[in-house]
């Protein structure tokens, strides 16, 4: 299997792993609420939301942000945390879009 496909599945579970556990924990101190359910939907949902994430991520790695002059020594760090913004926002933007219509995902 491809090296990035691998990353995007492990990250992506890591995050459903971790989501699974906030709805076994927020379930736990709700009262009358399914635990299974809780679990399994969070689970779900924070996967969902990882593997996308992730996706982008792996998508942006080969990218590059031309910089101005001043900002050349901190090329490096701008570039990664750059890919994390991109990645985050084109989730953003693809769920708000799919879930609330393009009026909400596409802001302005």
């Amino acid at each position: 299997m491809d090296s990035k496909v691998e990353n995007v599945l492990i990250r992506g579970s890591a995050v459903g792993a971790f989501g699974a556990s906030v709805g076994l924990v927020l379930a736990t101190f709700r009262p009358g609420s399914s635990i299974p359910f809780y679990t399994a939907s969070m689970g779900a949902n924070y996967a969902i939301f990882g593997y996308t994430y992730f996706s982008f991520l792996e998508l942006y790695q080969g990218q590059r942000v031309e910089l101005p002059e001043a900002y050349k020594a901190y090329d490096t760090d701008v570039n990664r945390h750059m890919k994390h913004i991109a990645s985050g926002a084109s989730t953003g933007f693809l769920w708000s879009t799919i879930f609330a219509g393009p009026k909400k995902g596409i802001l302005g």
